[in-house]
């Protein structure tokens, strides 16, 4: 069996907890990070607060798969990604995983941090006058854990 201690899930709470379990059963041994971001829905530019991390002390010396289900504006992975590279992590070894993005979300982490790897199951169209992905999939989280 192959040894995966030198990779960390960091999840983007509390979406991105539902991803990083699945990247755990896959690949045991992993360490795991948590970034709790949440997106001010007063704010007419929908940017995101940094409220909480806990990252392992060794997370500078292996990859890092950040996982957030949703890559919509980008400000949530743009300030998740800042708390990573402030640890220590070299951004060639980020990858992003996530479930749906939009190309003004992609272009905006790749535009801040050009050397990370992104990696999507589908790209939506656009985002919407109110910063959601079209035609998206809604919210994540109230569809993963049964709550609205």
């Amino acid at each position: 069996m192959p040894n995966f201690t030198d990779l960390t899930a960091v999840s983007i709470m509390r979406s991105g907890c539902a991803l990083a379990d699945a990247f755990r059963r896959v690949t045991p041994g992993s360490k795991v990070g948590k970034i709790l971001i949440q997106r001010d829905e007063e704010d007419p530019e929908k940017r995101a607060k940094l409220f909480y991390s806990k990252l392992p002390s060794s997370i500078a010396s292996g990859t890092v798969v950040v996982t957030d289900p949703m890559v919509a504006t980008g400000g949530s992975m743009i300030c998740a990604l800042k708390v990573l590279v402030d640890a220590g992590v070299k951004e060639e070894n980020i990858v992003v995983l996530c479930v749906v993005a939009c190309p003004e979300g992609i272009k905006r982490v790749v535009e801040a941090y050009p050397q990370l790897k992104i990696i999507a199951g589908a790209i939506d169209s656009h985002l919407n006058e109110h910063k959601y992905i079209v035609p998206g999939l809604g919210d994540y989280g109230d569809r993963y854990y049964g709550t609205n």
